[in-house]
């Protein structure tokens, strides 16, 4: 069997590829190889959440993310323990309902979803969920750990202002 389109080339000397033929034998193995238009994080290690501000720093929990179930919602909770960050100690924790399809979004203020975010540095407090700010979470596994992206725009009312949080994601491991 061919595995491979140097292979299919060795095999067949004297066949001229189309651009067309050619096309689809990429396509096949890029879909084969997993690469279906999407793009994908990189693997994040368990244990760990990070995301970006437009600013370009980053709150980086590189261990100790857990998550814990309350009711119906996991709960995800992180510490920036980057000690050389600007973003040693805050917080963030993301509250999400559990669903029975993977992977799957919820959206606020549509959907129920809470992202939080605490500033250890002013002592301030942020959210986002169905009535303030707004959030966006995917959860695409959830065990043995619970592994998912996230964005929000999360908001303090005093005094008024606004966090904002891009590419997120986790790997928390269990409580």
């Amino acid at each position: 069997m061919i595995s491979s389109v140097a292979e299919l080339l060795n095999e067949a000397p004297d066949m001229k590829l189309s651009k067309l033929t050619l096309a689809v034998l990429v396509t096949i193995i890029a879909l084969a190889a997993g690469c279906n238009g999407n793009i994908t994080q990189p693997m994040q290690s368990e244990g760990t959440l990070s995301a970006n501000f437009p600013d370009g720093t980053e709150f980086l929990a590189q261990s100790g993310v857990t998550f814990s179930l309350s009711g119906s919602n996991y709960v995800v909770t992180a510490t920036d323990d980057d000690a050389q960050g600007v973003n040693f100690n805050d917080e963030i924790a993301l509250t999400v309902p559990q669903e029975a399809t993977l992977p799957y979004t919820v959206s606020t203020p549509i959907d129920p979803g809470e992202v939080d975010y605490w500033d250890n540095e002013t002592h301030v407090q942020y959210y986002s969920n169905q009535t303030v700010g707004q959030c966006t979470i995917t959860i695409t596994q959830t065990s043995p750990t619970l592994i998912g992206t996230f964005q929000a725009v999360t908001v303090s009312s005093t005094p008024p202002d606004t966090v904002v949080l891009r590419s997120g994601s986790f790997n928390a491991n269990p409580q």
